[in-house]
């Protein structure tokens, strides 16, 4: 039991820790023409998905009509 103990503490602490080192050496990208991070996009791509289910169901404010459909 007391092996169990300690590698779960250390199982949480090690992410932790690495996670601080992460941000406090300089590794989180600052710069405004940086890429995004990879859970960052997860995110985004999670709360898009949930915006257009909310929006699934809702009809267009306007009827599509042939001059306002344009192709190329």
């Amino acid at each position: 039991m007391k092996k169990l103990l300690i590698g779960v503490s250390i199982g949480i602490c090690i992410p932790l820790i690495a996670g601080y080192l992460f941000v406090v050496l300089g590794g989180m990208p600052v710069a405004t023409k940086g890429d995004a991070l990879p859970f960052e996009r997860y995110l985004a791509k999670k709360a898009k998905r949930a915006a257009y289910k909310v929006d699934l169901d809702k009809q267009a404010p306007f009827q599509l009509v042939g001059e306002r459909v344009v192709q190329k």
